[in-house]
């Protein structure tokens, strides 16, 4: 099975590739010119081949040639043979995701545009490869869209908080009293106060108290009160929490009962020090107060869990309506704030009869706030006159809730203001409020005939969240074993000495102290520094980037200064520099060094150990000495809490990322581009779903084993979409975008199904049988498919049987296409040639000229083939991937016989077939 993955090499696959017609003068400097006249001769009798296309006969069919649209956007050589020869152009990569898509999810699409532009001025058409594909995507922008996301304080998760408590068996006196002397007072009667009025008051408010004051409450937030008492009648309490200048008020009425009983009103207090105050002169008997308590409701945060409040910009729009309640444009005032911050202007009513005639809306439509949620609202303000205003609870605009809002009301001036307000949300617009409405009509009872100009800018509507606080943890990892020596492992000790075997030892009595280390000798007369070296393996290599601290005990025989090298295993060199130079003496030491591993030292596959070149000096013999060896990193690391995104979560992102993505490219080409690979390489070629072959998924792929194409930017959209749906989101996406271009006919739109391996023989067409069942599939979910792409990425082979048996698989590939009844398209054909299936494909150098012909017999029948096979009302076409021969370092077939051309521009036997093909010319 072929594996498809395009590397970069692939452009010279598609670049250069010319024709022995006018162009053929255009041979590149240096480059050789063939000496074979007489093939060169023979094959510039042909012309360009979509002139052999029989347009009558077959009047849809386009030949396509694959390329590298930043060569053919040149308009050079390329440009020009491209559009000598072919109807339609590809792009081998321009158009995929990783081409126009960074690590950030910023997209770049001047390439594909150019592109586009190019092939419009050409006069040929533009093929789409392609919108929705597992590899060459933007996978870092898409994992970093699905990461788990921190992990929040469970929301239901509140305990009710004691704020205060009066057990009324300990009072002894009211704070105040303006009780009449008829109304008497006994203290702890059974633990309660007792008051008893022997007949109603007229003026109910001359009996008033206040039981205590001085509790220390916070202004806004919401509070339950719970009052125990009984009463021997229905008393109407009128009750304030507050001082003598205001407060919060709520009255109810008693109930008549035997025993004690429980009152709860639930209240905001307006100032950070209140009172409790009663009056109820018009009710005549007796009432015992036994407890007060006041409280709110916290999230309970586990001790050893710290959380911070987080403050979420709430998306608002912004609405102005008039006295008939008719929303009008708000005026933007472009750059005319503070720092050219734009402004919202809202004008007046002249003379109005209400406050509301004329009335600004902060609006969020979707978020219904709840009661006695924090919110903070921040804003810069000014008037062309001075005024206030007042500010109301709403849904949404215009269902009026309450009457109070912001506390205190802004008060405008003819200059900007800024200003913050932090409170919580009112209890009457709790789950429903969505606005806050600003009536702006304050002047109704003034300056007649006066208009007033409102100014609006930099408008903040935000909740708050608690999220966890990152605790962090320092980390240290360790590279070496037993780096005392003390114990019998020795894996991390490698020595080589005067150029002799490796050798992993530790020796009795040569560390510090007397205790076992290291002991290497070297030998005069060494021809290198490193014939003599010592080597300290690491347990892990360690990447690019990776800093780490390396230290060790160490003395000599003689003072010599020695240098270090990085390595991967003992001996595997990378780089001649590493922990610096080590300059020895007779005594012990420690040395200790801090290093960076750059490229250089990392290699292809980390830095895998440290070596010391120990000949230095060639003229004696020295033995070095090691002990107390220790690689380590240590670094602080943030350990936080998190939660991975629901399924649902993950879809909704990543629908949101696909659509994107398809929008911006269906935006830069412009409703130009006609037809599209909609979805690529699907078909897994493997397992079994209700008869058909499964999709490709990612847990499915393990690299070194299966066929199918995947690399570092692979990232299966089915994974997280699901079979069905990741089709029918791109579907819907690519036609929305597509219609929504200036010009384009959302009818002329042909979205195909592209695949590798359709003609397969090991499972006789299966997997183009799977395909056809998956489109039924889609299409019953509501997604509209065109057509279905073939690749053809095949090889002629020398062996009679198995090239027998691959054009019978071919024919019935054919027939399977037509029957589909969906438009069939060659879409990805290149050639090579190989002694049998699954045998060894020669390169270009090996193939004869009798070879070459008989791969030209095979496109001509193949063509011919599909022509004969697939009605003309389906055919689509053919497009050649390879135009010239692959060069030996290339990607993509690297050194084989691919091509229409050969390496130096001149026309193939293939050529030929392809031309034999078009036209029906038979041998």
């Amino acid at each position: 099975m072929i594996k498809k993955y395009i590397l970069p090499a692939l452009a010279a696959c598609f670049m250069w590739a010319g024709c022995a017609d006018e162009f053929d003068s255009r041979i590149p400097e240096g480059l050789v010119v063939p000496t074979d006249a007489e093939k060169i001769a023979e094959l510039a009798e042909f012309a360009p081949l979509k002139q052999y296309v029989n347009r009558d006969a077959n009047p849809n069919f386009k030949l396509g040639g694959a390329l590298t649209a930043s060569e053919f956007n040149k308009k050079g050589a390329l440009y020009h043979i491209a559009m000598t020869n072919f109807d339609e152009v590809v792009a081998g990569n321009a158009m995929k995701m990783a081409s126009c898509v960074n690590d950030k999810g910023e997209m770049n699409f001047s390439t594909v545009s150019s592109f586009v532009a190019a092939a419009e001025e050409a006069g040929i058409n533009v093929y789409g490869h392609t919108l929705a594909w597992h590899s060459q995507q933007a996978n870092k922008w898409l994992a970093s869209l699905i990461k788990d996301k921190p992990k929040p304080v469970e929301p239901g998760k509140e305990v009710e908080k004691i704020d205060y408590n009066l057990d009324c068996s300990t009072v002894t006196r009211y704070d105040w009293t303006g009780a009449p002397e008829q109304v008497v007072t006994t203290w702890n009667d059974n633990g309660a106060i007792h008051i008893y009025n022997p007949s109603p008051i007229a003026d109910w408010w001359a009996l008033q108290y206040w039981l205590v004051s001085g509790i220390k409450l916070v202004p806004e937030q919401t509070y339950k009160l719970k009052i125990v008492y009984k009463a021997d009648g229905e008393a109407n309490i009128r009750f304030k929490l507050g001082d003598w200048g205001g407060g919060a008020t709520a009255n109810f009425t008693t109930e008549v009962t035997d025993d004690f009983t429980e009152k709860t009103l639930t209240l905001k207090p307006t100032m950070e020090s209140s009172g409790l105050f009663f009056q109820h002169g018009d009710f005549a008997g007796n009432i015992w107060w036994k407890s007060f308590t006041i409280t709110h409701m916290e999230a309970d945060k586990p001790t050893d869990v710290e959380y911070k409040e987080v403050w979420n910009v709430e998306n608002a729009e912004f609405i102005a309506r008039d006295a008939n309640h008719t929303d009008t444009p708000a005026e933007v005032l472009t750059g005319a704030g503070p720092d050219g911050q734009d402004v919202i202007k809202i004008t007046g009513k002249t003379n109005p009869e209400q406050e509301w005639d004329t009335q600004f809306f902060i609006y969020t439509p979707e978020k219904a706030w709840e009661a006695g949620a924090k919110y903070r609202f921040t804003m810069k303000y000014k008037a062309n006159k001075a005024i206030g205003t007042d500010t109301q609870v709403h849904g949404t605009p215009g269902a009026y809730i309450h009457w109070a809002m912001l506390s205190p009301n802004p008060s405008f001036t003819t200059e900007w203001q800024e200003k913050t307000w932090e409170a919580t949300i009112p209890n009457e617009g709790g789950g429903s409020q969505k606005s806050i409405a600003f009536n702006l009509n304050k002047n109704k009872d003034s300056d007649p005939g006066f208009v007033y100009e409102y100014y609006f800018c930099d408008i903040k509507w935000e909740s708050v969240s608690l999220v966890e606080v990152p605790k962090v943890e320092h980390k240290v990892a360790e590279y070496v074993d037993n780096g005392d020596c003390e114990g019998t492992n020795a894996n991390a000790f490698c020595r080589k000495e005067n150029n002799g075997a490796f050798e992993y030892v530790i020796t009795d009595g040569v560390g510090k102290g007397g205790s076992r280390g290291i002991q290497i000798t070297s030998n005069a007369g060494a021809a290198e520094d490193w014939d003599t070296q010592f080597w300290i393996v690491l347990k892990e290599a360690l990447p690019e980037g990776t800093e780490f601290n390396v230290s060790f005990d160490y003395k000599a025989t003689a003072g010599v200064s020695t240098d270090t090298q990085a390595h991967g295993a003992p001996g595997a060199y990378q780089h001649w520099s590493c922990a610096g130079t080590v300059n020895w003496t007779t005594e012990w030491q420690t040395y200790t060094k801090t290093v960076k591993v750059d490229a250089s030292m990392a290699g292809a596959n980390g830095l895998g150990s440290i070596a010391f070149n120990l000949s230095k000096d060639k003229g004696q013999n020295i033995t070095f000495f090691f002990d107390n060896i220790r690689v380590w990193r240590e670094w602080d690391e943030q350990v936080k809490s998190t939660i991975p995104l629901t399924p649902e979560e993950k879809k909704d992102t990543l629908t949101y990322a696909l659509t994107k993505w398809i929008n911006g490219m269906m935006d830069a080409t412009e409703g130009k581009v006609k037809a599209w690979d909609l979805v690529n390489e699907a078909i897994s070629g493997g397992g079994n779903i209700d008869g058909r072959y499964e999709l490709q998924h990612s847990e499915g792929y393990k690299a070194g084993e299966n066929s199918w194409d995947v690399g570092g930017d692979a990232f299966y959209w089915q994974d997280f979409l699901g079979d069905v749906d990741y089709v029918v989101i791109a579907e819907k996406a690519a036609r929305a975008a597509y219609a929504r271009q200036e010009n384009a006919n959302p009818a002329d739109l042909k979205l195909f199904i592209n695949d590798y391996n359709l003609e397969s023989t090991w499972d006789d067409n299966k997997k183009l049988e799977s395909l056809i069942k998956w489109i039924e599939v889609w299409e019953a979910a509501g997604a509209k498919i065109d057509g279905i792409g073939t690749q053809m990425h095949i090889s002629y082979y020398i062996d009679p049987t198995s090239q027998e048996n691959q054009k019978k698989h071919i024919t019935k590939m054919f027939e399977l296409m037509a029957k589909s009844g969906k438009l069939c398209r060659v879409s990805e054909f290149d050639m090579g040639i190989a002694d049998k299936q699954f045998g060894t494909a020669l390169k270009t150098s090996e193939v004869t000229p009798e070879q070459e012909k008989a791969m030209e017999e095979y496109y001509q029948w193949i063509i011919s083939e599909y022509l004969r096979i697939i009605p003309a009302a389906q055919q689509y076409g053919i497009c050649q991937w390879c135009l010239t021969d692959s060069p030996a370092d290339s990607g993509w077939r690297g050194g084989e016989p691919v091509g229409l051309w050969d390496l130096n521009w001149n026309r193939k036997y293939t050529y030929r077939g392809y031309v034999n093909g078009l036209s029906g010319n038979t041998k």
